[in-house]
């Protein structure tokens, strides 16, 4: 019996250490570019460079000045920013520009994934737009709105937490990853996780500062992040709109609700 114990104890020691210290590569599911994808890049559209490192991609309104309105998308987890440029093209319009935020080790970006780096890299990189544009950092921010699909959300709340934006949209949110843990490993194993975004936190930070136009959009058939985390999040304040796409998965809720995106864009 002694000896059952023991082990018992070892495996779950051994699980928790391989959560632990494995949780990044758990969490987060990066995809590199192909050389040919870097060097073919769509027309009108600029990548931005930080050394070594592809940190995102702009592109500019449709008459080619400076924006008057700037989206920053934030991609969901397993993609890339310059998977989004088709996105950033359907809504083309006068004054309206798009920054694709790149995270740390996706794409071409060195480093790694945190919560901390890539907010920074989200700093750095619309810093870096704003000196290619002969602009303070300052006053393109102000301009600057935000949408985010899954991790992408959280990303875009805790910059906007930060950083107060025009609009924001969040698609298929979570409400925390301690959440999110605990629904894939259980407690108390969720206890381990490093990686602690918490949109209920920042969400709320933003209402309290001044929550601009917010969205939520979820799919009723979300099977990775379940829609009532996103009425979690849209009953934190009663200025906030929730949109339910019928139908609508974890990923294709994108193309099933592209209208319903456009409005809570407000175009």
């Amino acid at each position: 019996m002694f000896v059952v114990i023991v082990s018992v104890i070892v495996g779950v020691a051994l699980l928790a250490l391989a959560l632990f210290f494995g949780q990044t590569s758990m969490i987060y599911h990066p995809r590199p570019y192909t050389t040919a994808q870097l060097n073919m890049l769509p027309t009108g559209l600029q990548a931005l460079r930080s050394g070594d490192s592809v940190v995102g991609f702009y592109r500019a309104p449709s008459d080619g000045a400076q924006p008057q309105q700037l989206w920053l998308i934030f991609g969901g987890n397993a993609d890339v920013a310059l998977g989004w440029d088709d996105f950033a093209k359907q809504h083309s319009y006068v004054g309206v520009g798009y920054l694709l935020i790149e995270y740390p080790s996706f794409g071409a970006h060195l480093g790694k994934p945190t919560p901390a780096s890539i907010l920074s890299a989200t700093e750095q990189t619309i810093a870096l737009l704003a000196k290619e544009l002969g602009m303070e950092t300052v006053e393109l921010q102000k301009r600057c709105r935000a949408l985010g699909h899954s991790l992408g959300a959280a990303s875009a709340l805790q910059y906007a937490a930060l950083h107060p934006v025009q609009r924001l949209v969040l698609i298929s949110p979570f409400t925390t990853m301690k959440a999110m843990a605990k629904r894939t490993a259980g407690w108390p194993l969720c206890e381990l996780l490093t990686h602690r975004f918490d949109n209920q936190k920042c969400l709320q930070e933003i209402i309290t500062t001044g929550l601009p136009p917010t969205s939520v959009i979820h799919g009723d058939r979300d099977h990775f992040i379940p829609i009532n985390m996103g009425h979690d999040l849209a009953t934190m304040d009663q200025r906030i709109q929730m949109v339910i796409i019928s139908g609508g998965d974890h990923n294709d809720v994108i193309e099933l609700g592209a209208v319903e995106i456009r409005l809570a864009m407000g175009f």
